[in-house]
Order: structure tokens, then sequence, then C-alpha cells
């Protein structure tokens, strides 16, 4: 019975700096649904599951009352009002804050990296203004 040994490699020294990265251009029509993802596809999504388990809920199990709706129901529309709220917490974020796009995230995260403090404040300061308006926002709903 012949076995193979593993090939001696080098270990890695750098790993994340071996990773490539490589940015994709998007067409215009795909760049609106990246950007307004929450409202072109997730909520579209949501209730399309929604109204396929109200079709399929019955057929699985024909004694199913109002009890197992009413659940469902709940649970997508507090899902429709949480990805709602996750939404308009990013747009406040992006008409009166600064929001920042992938391509400046990266920059910064390898300038913090090199130990950069301006810009390690910049990326956990975006955090806290995208966490702070969610904050805000449960606490209207309340």
């Amino acid at each position: 019975m012949a076995t193979r040994k593993p090939a001696k490699t080098s270990p890695a020294i750098n790993v994340p700096g071996t990773i490539a990265t490589t940015t994709t251009l998007r067409s215009p029509v795909g760049q609106w649904c990246h950007d307004w993802q929450e409202v072109a596809v997730w909520k579209p999504l949501l209730v399309l599951v929604m109204l396929l388990l109200f079709w399929a809920i019955p057929r699985v199990d024909p004694q199913s009352g109002i009890d197992g709706f009413g659940d469902v129901f709940h649970l997508v529309g507090r899902l429709l009002v949480l990805s709602a709220l996750y939404f308009s917490a990013w747009l406040a974020q992006k008409t009166y804050l600064r929001v920042i796009d992938e391509d400046q995230e990266e920059a910064l995260f390898d300038r913090a990296v090199t130990g950069d403090r301006d810009a390690l404040i910049m990326l956990v300061l975006n955090r806290v203004e995208f966490l702070v308006l969610l904050c805000v926002g449960l606490f209207v709903l309340r």
C-alpha cells in the first residue's frame, strides 16, 4: 500500500497580504440592485416566501389552523419591520452622515492594520454611527 507524503511548503508568513481582491464592474441595474438590495431584493423575497408558506402549510398539514398562520405572519411582519429599520438606518447614515464604500473601507482597514489610529477611529466611528441610528429607530418603534 503506497502512501503519498505531502509536499513540503514554506509556511505562510503574511496570509492576509497574499489574498488578492478584485473589484467587479456592475451594470447600472446590477449596481442599483446592489445599493438598494433591501428594497429591491430582500423585502419582495420575504413577501414571496410568506405567500408560499400560506399556500404550502395547508397542503402539508390540512389540520393547521389560524395559529400556525398567525405565527408565520407575525414572524414575517417582524422581519419586514426589522429590515425596514435596518434600511432606514442605512439611508439616514447615507443622507446625513457618511457611508464608507468598499474601496475606502479596504484602504482604511489597511491603514489601521499598519497602525494608523485615525483610520481605526474612522472605521469604528462609522459602525457606531450606524448602531446609534439603529437604536434610535428601535426606540421610536417601541
